[in-house]
């Protein structure tokens, strides 16, 4: 997605037995069924999934104990979560070989999700571990056969919904840090990619009642699969709410016209 002003993404190297793997991870917030939950995942690990010799799911953490009401851990309790979090890991590095997929928060609970290849002694190696460091925290053990990795894909990783607004909430957290209170209209640029000139004639004027004026249109030649480029504009305010619902309609649209939506640019105003 090209955004002119763009968050850099938590970046780190898995050293582990399994296999070293590049991991970007990102993290999100979502409604569940009983209130707000938080998901830090390697979104990198879409790619993969799944991954045929790690088919065992070990999903562990514990009861928080210092919670607000919405469910979240205070800051204080985080520190010790992440010493938590730490130990586990090491542990199951040192006995299993296994792919760390992501992290789960949510009704004062905090969970860890682990794809290993073996579970034997595994569940009796976990419960010693908070047994002996952690006695005052309740704690989760669960072990389940996920050959196909439906936790990670179908609940870990976000829906498109999601993920276009984690895309804008990289580019807007960017916006408040230079300064900008993001309560003033200003031109915001779209780019979108279409596979013929006619795709993207009739998608232009299927938007253009909505007031989007055309900056620039090119025709890429480098053999890509949507070569038509389109530049548009249009004054809007870059709230999150604003900014998600409009690039997810621009991105619907251009898919009807056989068209990819690819991201939005700005500059920061200060009031």
């Amino acid at each position: 997605m090209k955004l002119l002003l763009s968050a850099v993404l938590f970046l780190m190297y898995l050293n582990s037995s399994a296999q070293e793997l590049k991991e970007e991870w990102d993290t999100y917030m979502a409604s569940y069924q009983r209130g707000a939950g938080s998901v830090l995942l390697n979104m990198s690990l879409k790619e993969k999934a799944p991954v045929q010799t790690f088919h065992y799911l070990v999903i562990t953490g514990v009861k928080i104990k210092d919670c607000s009401p919405d469910g979240f851990p205070t800051p204080q309790e985080f520190q010790t979560l992440y010493k938590i979090s730490d130990g586990i890991n090491d542990l199951i590095d040192k006995k299993k070989r296994r792919i760390l997929a992501g992290t789960f928060t949510y009704q004062c609970e905090r969970t860890d999700y682990y794809y290993v290849n073996d579970t034997l002694l595994l569940r009796k190696y976990l419960a010693d571990y908070y047994k002996t460091y952690f006695p005052q925290y309740p704690f989760i053990i669960e072990i389940q056969e996920d050959r196909n990795w439906s936790r990670y894909l179908q609940f870990l990783y976000p829906n498109d919904e999601t993920k276009e607004s984690m895309a804008n909430q990289k580019v807007i957290l960017q916006l408040t840090k230079a300064g900008d209170k993001l309560t003033k209209e200003r031109r915001i640029d779209h780019w979108l990619y279409f596979k013929t000139e006619e795709d993207r004639r009739s998608f232009f004027l299927k938007v253009a009642d909505q007031k989007f004026l055309v900056e620039k249109l090119d025709f890429m030649k480098d053999g890509r699969t949507h070569p038509y480029s389109l530049q548009m504009y249009r004054t809007d305010k870059p709230e999150p709410a604003i900014i998600t619902r409009l690039t997810l309609y621009l991105g619907k649209e251009a898919g009807k016209h056989n068209g990819v939506y690819d991201g939005w640019e700005t500059f920061v105003v200060k009031d």
